[in-house]
């Protein structure tokens, strides 16, 4: 569960920098799409972190 930690800090630490830049009173068209894809991202990324977590304690279950 480390190592999906660990392979993901780097993408959330470059996207929470870039939406630190971004202007939330005037947002563009791209500007939508990006947060959008930020916010999938980040969901993908719990359900990765969720998913591993139940396979190893299954795994350790039979084991």
């Amino acid at each position: 569960m480390k190592k999906v930690f660990k392979s993901n800090v780097s993408s959330f630490v470059c996207i929470g920098l870039v939406l630190l830049l971004i202007d939330f009173n005037n947002l563009s068209i791209l500007e939508y799409i990006f947060l959008t894809t930020s916010t999938l991202a980040f969901v993908a990324f719990l359900v990765n972190l969720a998913v591993t977590y139940y396979c190893e304690r299954e795994e350790r279950k039979y084991t």
